[in-house]
């Protein structure tokens, strides 16, 4: 076993040497392996449980003694993909810690929204690099994208909505209201979490606009020049939201 990667996974001497063994033989007793490492058995009991804490080793206590293995890749990829997952979670919840100090301490002080604009040209690669952005404010704030939308977004950006739908379906949400079209329709069933109520066809939305945490992000696409407007406000944001929230509750 490389002795960079146990460096790595800041094991202590006693683990890394259990785990040498485990890489080296499978299915061991406690006993096998204090034999293998010079280590007390209680020792190795200890050892054993932190490295399947670990997502490292395996036990089968179906057995006796227990046996223990290291863990199959499938196990260790798992492990590292939720602490992945864990440690997102955290630095996002300090990330949100911070900026609520920093709201508390400039309450009083003067508020100014930060406004993009985005021609037609440069649009779908600005919807492209943003997402993430987008993305990591609603993971601080609010897991749901509110907002209504203009079929020709749809026709416009349908593939897009695929991509991005199927590499973050599990985080978020969608709740738009819109008009019912072709577009619209191939996308139900397809991307899950994501829901529409409709408006009769008389009210027709002609532009599309999305609350995504504290960005509020206007879309025109059915009538050129296409553009947009991002405006990153958190007030603005929060009332738009829970404007959307009231609407969402009493359209049908």
């Amino acid at each position: 076993m490389n002795k960079n990667i146990v460096k790595k996974l800041n094991l202590s001497s006693n683990e890394g040497q259990v785990l040498r063994v485990l890489f080296e033989y499978d299915n061991l007793s406690a006993s096998d392996i204090a034999k293998k490492t010079g280590l007390k058995r209680t020792t190795v009991y200890n050892i054993c449980g932190s490295l399947s804490e670990q997502g490292l080793a395996s036990e089968d206590d179906t057995k006796r003694p227990a046996q223990y293995s290291l863990a199959t890749p499938r196990e260790i990829e798992q492990y590292a993909k939720d602490e992945e997952a864990k440690n997102r979670r955290k630095v996002n919840a300090y990330t949100a810690l911070a900026a609520e100090v920093s709201r508390k301490k400039n309450s009083h002080a003067s508020h100014i929204p930060q406004v993009r604009f985005v021609q037609e040209k440069e649009l779908e690669r600005f919807l492209k690099s943003r997402l993430g952005v987008w993305h990591d404010s609603m993971d601080l704030i609010d897991s749901t994208c509110w907002g209504f939308q203009d079929t020709s977004f749809v026709d416009c950006f349908g593939d897009m909505i695929k991509w991005d739908w199927k590499e973050n379906n599990e985080m978020f949400f969608v709740k738009l209201l819109s008009n019912k079209s072709g577009g619209e329709r191939r996308l139900e069933g397809k991307c899950k979490r994501r829901e529409m109520k409709y408006f009769a066809k008389s009210e027709s939305f002609e532009s599309t606009t999305w609350v995504a945490g504290e960005y509020v992000v206007h879309i025109n696409t059915k009538n050129r020049p296409f553009h947009l407007v991002e405006i990153k406000d958190p007030l603005l944001a929060n009332d738009m939201r829970n404007m959307f929230k009231l609407l969402w509750d009493i359209v049908s």
